[in-house]
């Protein structure tokens, strides 16, 4: 699967509707035909953060059921 990322897939020769903006003009200068480059698309990758808070939450830690007196009138 070849995309507009932004890691380096591979160079082919120009091709009629390629962005001009992808051409690579150092192995054009090289050459008699333009390149251009081809890049691996970017991937939307999913992360997940889970926080445990069963050991917390059973020990009185987390929250108190308890009232709390503020100890001032």
């Amino acid at each position: 699967m070849r995309g507009a990322g932004l890691e380096y897939s591979d160079v082919r020769e120009y091709q009629a509707g390629d962005d001009p903006r992808t051409i690579e003009w150092n192995i054009t200068a090289r050459s008699d035909r333009p390149y251009v480059r081809e890049s691996l698309p970017d991937r939307g990758l999913d992360a997940w953060l889970l926080v445990d808070i069963t050991r917390a939450a059973s020990s009185g830690g987390w929250r108190s059921s308890s009232p709390r007196s503020s100890g001032s009138c």
